[in-house]
């Protein structure tokens, strides 16, 4: 029975929670977009609303890919990138907290790389 989880269940889970996180994000970005855009202002980045609107449409369709399992790849390493990014350009490394976002980041990059490097599990009767 555990072999049937970790190999069947377990990676259609994991998908599930990795991919919402994203899809979640994006959608609460994408009803409160000023305050999306006003993060990238605070940063200094110029035409903040379309960096905002540029992040929701990642995290929207790297989530939807991911958590169904469709061009799961590219939605990983879309999303990896993004993240990779993010934590580099918008991260303030005096802050505690922000410190903490960035190593939260970094975990997440992390298992992106690791669904990008297995694919989608046995769940779908494939192995990647």
């Amino acid at each position: 029975m555990q072999n049937v989880w970790i190999e069947c269940y377990a990676p259609v889970v994991g998908r599930i929670f990795l991919g919402g996180f994203f899809l979640w994000n994006g959608i609460q970005a994408a009803l409160n977009l000023p305050a999306a855009a006003q993060i990238f202002a605070n940063h200094g980045l110029s035409g903040s609303l379309y960096w905002a609107l540029a992040a929701i449409i990642i995290e929207v369709l790297g989530g939807i890919g991911i958590v169904a399992g469709i061009w799961i790849r590219s939605s990983s390493l879309l999303l990896a990138f993004y993240l990779l990014i993010q934590s580099a350009f918008v991260t303030n490394f005096g802050s505690d907290p922000e410190l903490n976002l960035f190593v939260i980041n970094l975990g997440l990059i992390g298992g992106l790389l690791y669904v990008a490097a297995f694919g989608v599990g046995q769940a779908q009767g494939r192995r990647r």
